[in-house]
């Protein structure tokens, strides 16, 4: 029989990994968090074979890290976890600002409820895990020129709750904020990299029934609202019900919006650097996007307008500087 053995620091890093673990699973109602059997044996296969000083790390070569391809990444299933935050007080500060100008966000609450990975939210027959995985060239199906990390979910069963009761801009109440059970079904990120920043593309199929911001002090507040907020790729339709964009009740969202697209080899990029005209640091923001969006109902103050859609958006290039060129005293 192989024994397992480890130097005293490691058996106290699991003695106190437990613990925590332990505390952070008493929070959430009734967990049912499992991982794939490759996950659960490549993690039993460090303990066991490890020997040595389990955290010793070996630098590899840039020729080995070529060779090094990760195939079968890791599955993730959740069920039924339930998440609640309570924030009495967020606040950021401009330290640069000689006022000390600031935005405080009072009394926020969000309730989350979790499930993937035994649901078919789609009906298209399988149902899928959040999915982790570092993506080659090589590997089937890869348009992008570089390894990225791959993080997708196409059954997300999720709840969202958000209630901010106050924001506060230097002493000015602008107003409250609610957000009544958000839904993203499906989902992704992937992360990559160039040589002075980072490659993204985020993309979401998403509903929000009820967002509203009350704005204004409470004795004179304004009221905007939305109802049936869609995010997606399309709303096809089909013969039997087809789409109207002027009634939300045919509305059938398909696909996922996105921000970036690592498959025609077009990523969102994030870059932080110095501009050559006046040698100022700046950050440059290239975001490329493609989708639908639509509003089952804008409602302001006592005022529905009914629904709106803007479907088909295809951005090809929008590119964004902080701080802009020629916008007050940079």
């Amino acid at each position: 029989m192989r024994k397992i053995y480890g130097s005293e620091k490691f058996f106290s890093f699991l003695f106190n990994l437990f613990l925590n673990l332990k505390a952070l699973i008493s929070k959430i109602k009734k967990p049912e968090i499992y991982f794939s059997k490759k996950f659960l044996l490549f993690s039993a296969s460090i303990i066991v074979f490890n020997s040595g000083n389990i955290f010793a790390i070996t630098e590899l070569s840039k020729e080995e890290m070529k060779k090094k391809v990760a195939a079968s990444g890791i599955s993730i299933g959740i069920k039924g976890a339930v998440f609640y935050h309570d924030n009495s007080s967020i606040k950021l500060i401009d330290t640069q600002d000689s006022d000390q100008a600031y935005i405080n966000f009072h009394n926020i609450k969000r309730l989350s409820t979790y499930t993937t990975g035994d649901i078919d939210l789609d009906s298209n027959g399988y149902t899928n895990h959040l999915e982790i995985d570092i993506i080659n060239p090589q590997d089937p199906g890869s348009s992008y020129d570089n390894p990225f990390v791959s993080i997708k979910c196409d059954d997300w069963g999720s709840r969202n709750y958000i209630n901010i009761e106050e924001i506060n801009f230097n002493g000015y109440k602008i107003g409250s904020l609610d957000i009544r059970e958000s839904s993203t079904p499906k989902w992704n990120l992937s992360l990559g990299a160039h040589n002075s920043g980072i490659d993204m593309e985020a993309g979401l199929k998403s509903k929000i029934p009820q967002l509203s911001f009350n704005y204004g002090n409470p004795s004179d507040s304004y009221y905007l609202g939305f109802t049936s907020f869609f995010l997606a790729k399309n709303f096809p339709g089909s013969a039997a019900f087809p789409d109207d964009p002027s009634n939300p009740s045919t509305w059938n969202a398909n696909g996922k919006f996105k921000v970036g697209d690592f498959q025609q080899n077009n990523p969102a990029t994030i870059d932080i650097g110095v501009r050559v005209s006046d040698n100022s640091p700046v950050i440059s923001i290239s975001a490329p996007m493609s989708g639908s969006v639509r509003m089952g109902n804008i409602h302001i103050k006592d005022k529905d307008f009914g629904p709106a859609a803007i479907d088909g958006i295809i951005v090809h290039t929008m590119s964004i500087e902080i701080p802009g060129r020629d916008l007050g005293d940079i």
